[in-house]
């Protein structure tokens, strides 16, 4: 028996009855989809993909790697921008079903399978009046989000970032171990598993975090469509935002045709946003189209900039909370190739399902910016001019987050 038979039995006898239903290899001419996440790649081909859905099952898989001369591979969601979490020869352990929640009684806080993706954790703590401090991206996985430190639009506030709403989380180690890892429990781990990488310590099989209640928010929307201003606008962007109060988080996406800006003012007025986008000089660079918005629910916020551009009544936020409704397959179709269904459960099924989300052939980068050692006019300009050049096919874009953490409130391993 070779070594990948090896490898699929031992992962038959894990999964038992369902087997068939949860193991996809090169066999099954589902394989290209299951194997691929966000990125459409066709470098990295894995013996196995095991769909678990408990979480005991998990340290029974990585002895299956183990003893067959495999190694195991974490797999969330399958955002990470190169496919890591489906290479060579290895067996990835795909999370995405372990997907419960268990909400405190006073509602302070949740219990959470680990491979939630965030805009099915949202619309699941819907039900409670009560949210997670999260990213906007709807299919991002929750423990990769974690793992990774996470960002989101209030990080440069009191809240934070997700990692500092962390209690504690199981883990499962390369012994095959389950572990907690706490302030009181395996400080290290803790300390790790909280910005130091996904997949790197360990398996995050579930997470006990704590919940927020994000308050109504302004939030403004503006987009240069005149190219001739796109290096000003981000010139002034770049020395404003940082500065701006730590309760407003903002972004800015330069497109070959378009720059946007995105803000969210956390707790705060229409009046308040205006006054804050006037005092920033940015109106008074080019003619931008300017939408701005109060009293805005946190769905709506969030995903302000992907489906929507502004707030709108909560009784015409039907649409928009869909988008949140993801499952656990959220990809779109690759080509004419079979896609891996199995067991799609929507935390909302009176909603309407997200809509499927759309797979690339990307290349990304991400790097950070002292204060001290600001990117330079000359390297804004060139970059600027590269994007503008860049043919509306390639899809291609630069994101600039101005979060100023030069004085953050975590005691994690990010940054």
């Amino acid at each position: 028996m070779n070594s990948s038979t090896a490898l699929r039995e031992c992962v038959s006898r894990v999964f038992g009855s369902t087997s068939e239903l949860r193991i996809v290899d090169p066999s099954n001419d589902t394989y290209t989809d299951a194997r691929i996440g966000e990125k459409i790649q066709f470098n990295h081909f894995p013996k196995v993909i095991a769909f678990a859905q408990n979480v005991l099952e998990i340290p029974h898989l990585i002895q299956c790697a183990r003893i067959t001369g495999h190694k195991a591979v974490l797999r969330s969601e399958g955002r990470h921008f190169e496919g890591w979490s489906a290479l060579n020869d290895t067996l990835v352990i795909d999370i995405s079903h372990i997907d419960y929640v268990h909400v405190s009684a006073g509602r302070e806080f949740a219990t959470v399978g680990g491979g939630f993706r965030l805009g099915a954790l949202y619309t699941a703590l819907d039900a409670y009046n009560i949210t997670l401090n999260g990213g906007i991206c709807p299919t991002v996985g929750l423990s990769g989000f974690l793992s990774s430190g996470g960002f989101t639009m209030q990080m440069r506030s009191p809240v934070g970032l997700g990692v500092d709403n962390v209690v504690a989380a199981k883990v499962v180690i390369a012994a095959g171990e389950i572990v907690v890892a706490s302030k009181t429990q395996n400080p290290d781990l803790f300390y790790a598993i909280r910005g130091g990488g996904g997949g790197t310590y360990g398996i995050k099989v579930e997470w006990t975090l704590k919940l927020v209640t994000c308050p109504r928010s302004a939030m403004v929307f503006m987009n240069w469509t005149d190219p001739a201003v796109h290096f000003e606008v981000a010139q002034r962007y770049n020395e404003w935002a940082p500065s701006a109060p730590a309760e407003f988080g903002s972004n800015i996406d330069i497109y070959p045709g378009s720059l946007q800006l995105i803000g969210w003012y956390l707790g705060k007025s229409k009046q308040d946003i205006e006054d804050l986008v006037k005092g920033s000089g940015l109106l008074e660079i080019g003619n931008p189209e300017t939408k701005i918005g109060g009293n805005c629910s946190t769905d709506n916020s969030r995903l302000l900039g992907y489906y929507i551009d502004e707030c709108v009544a909560d009784d015409q936020l039907t649409y928009v909370r869909s988008v949140l409704n993801t499952a656990p397959q959220a990809f779109t179709q690759i080509g004419d190739y079979p896609q891996y269904i199995y067991d799609e459960t929507y935390k909302n099924p009176s909603l309407p399902a997200a809509p499927p989300w759309e797979r690339y052939r990307r290349q990304a980068k991400s790097f950070f910016i002292q204060k001290d050692k600001p990117l330079e006019d000359e390297t804004l300009r060139k970059v600027i001019k590269h994007i503008g050049k860049l043919s509306p096919e390639s899809q291609g874009w630069a994101e600039w987050h101005a979060w100023n953490l030069s004085d953050p409130n975590t005691d994690s391993s990010f940054p």
